[in-house]
């Protein structure tokens, strides 16, 4: 029995310093990767980082920035476990249980947080592409959601992020701080209501759940709210920069907003483009998939496929470890020039099974359907090519960027132009409407 009872004892401390772990890289990083500086990845952030730790001075503030908010957790952390044993004193184990419970709160606050975020963001008029909580990955829609199980890569180092862009018609600042402060503000909001409701339920245990819950999401919204500069920038942070008018303007974030905001790739500004070609990788990798795509929208199928040259190129220079290579999108522009040498040589041989990885089909799910048309026009199976256009073309009008739908039109009238009516947007409505 005694050795039991150790066993026990040996288990609620590691349950304590398994939390402590968590409060420290689960909420004290845990900050949502908001705004524009969603895009920045990981080499601005890491950037910044370095930037601010080459002044001592300000180096030593992000350190204190850090311990004020494991502080803010710490204490969170006090009250929410001490209402926790209050729920269940009338156990034998109302500290293991009050343990269990804080351990739990984590994931619905984190929740509530993004989900702050993500109205904020849409309240705001910009565009959200990806919301992630834990290991679930959910891509918004024009109509519902995409959802899959997708874990977060351990270098990263977040619970959850918003991705967002703003609406480049309207004031990019007011846009951020919208979606910056989403977040925290509905921690705050949602702690204020469950503090009053489990003031009017106490004693009874559903009182104590509701300040326990309360304690939680009052420091997770604190906490984000400290201006530190980690992997990503907390929401505190980010705040202070749009409030200071300090927002980064990069190139890729002016082309992706306006790419998510319906300017096709022929018409994005080229100096940008230039811009985005002079940094460093994986950046003129996107600049080549913008140049790829215009190619494609104007029917320039073989300059498009004269893309590979570059594309060898500048993989060549990449560095060759797997980590720092973005394997989706290097899948997405060799699946690009394999149907444009289609297209130029009326030969499917190239577009085989597997081109495209299924966990990157998932990310762009137009796009396999039309290789699949084209391979099954290069066929002579017309009834097959127009099932897989009228799947392409909803996958295409469904999604939150409003460039895609118009790009894939002009594709398919490229094609149409090549193959017939049964590439024709009439030919594909009548199947779809059927």
């Amino acid at each position: 029995m005694e050795s039991r009872r150790n066993g026990e004892a040996w288990g609620v401390i590691s349950m304590i310093r398994r939390f402590f772990r968590r409060a420290r890289r689960g909420v004290a990083e845990q900050r949502s990767i908001v705004g524009d500086a969603a895009f920045a990845n990981h080499q601005r952030a890491s950037a910044a980082f370095s930037t601010l730790r080459a002044g001592w001075g300000s180096g030593i503030v992000n350190w204190l920035a850090g311990c004020v908010q494991i502080l803010i957790m710490l204490a969170a952390s006090a009250f929410g476990i001490g209402f926790g044993m209050a729920a269940w004193r009338d156990t034998g184990n109302a500290f293991a249980g009050a343990m269990l419970l804080w351990a739990m709160l984590y994931y619905p606050a984190m929740i509530v947080h993004e989900l702050g975020h993500y109205f904020g963001a849409r309240l705001a008029g910009m565009a959200v592409l990806h919301v992630r909580l834990s290991a679930i990955e959910i891509r918004p829609q024009q109509r519902g959601f995409r959802m899959r199980w997708n874990p977060i890569r351990k270098q990263l180092r977040v619970g959850g992020y918003v991705m967002a862009f703003s609406d480049p018609a309207r004031p990019r600042r007011e846009q951020v701080i919208a979606l910056a402060s989403g977040g925290p503000a509905v921690n705050l909001a949602l702690a204020v209501v469950l503090v009053v409701a489990g003031w009017a339920w106490l004693p009874h245990r559903a009182g104590w759940l509701c300040e326990a819950f309360a304690a939680m999401n009052a420091g997770m919204g604190f906490a984000n709210l400290v201006p530190r500069q980690g992997i990503v920038p907390s929401d505190g942070r980010t705040l202070l920069q749009a409030l200071r008018h300090r927002l980064n303007d990069s190139p890729q974030v002016r082309l992706i907003s306006l790419s998510v905001f319906g300017c096709t790739a022929d018409r994005l500004p080229g100096e940008d483009l230039v811009a985005l070609e002079a940094q460093a990788s994986p950046l003129p990798l996107v600049a080549l998939w913008y140049r790829l795509k215009a190619h494609q929208n104007r029917g320039e199928w073989k300059e498009a496929v004269s893309m590979r040259a570059t594309l060898d190129e500048r993989l060549h220079a990449m560095d060759q470890t797997p980590a720092s290579r973005p394997a989706d999108l290097i899948a997405v522009i060799q699946t690009e020039i394999a149907f444009s040498q289609a297209m130029v040589t009326k030969d499917a041989a190239v577009l085989v099974d597997g081109l495209l990885p299924p966990k990157v089909a998932w990310d762009v799910p137009f796009l396999w359907p039309r290789c699949l048309a084209l391979r099954a026009a290069l066929a002579g199976d017309m009834a097959r090519c127009v099932e897989s256009l009228v799947v392409s073309r909803r996958y295409a009008e469904n999604a939150i960027d409003q460039a895609l739908p118009i790009s894939e039109r002009m594709i398919r009238a490229s094609m149409a132009a090549s193959f017939g009516d049964a590439w024709s947007e009439e030919a594909i409505g009548s199947v779809r409407t059927a």
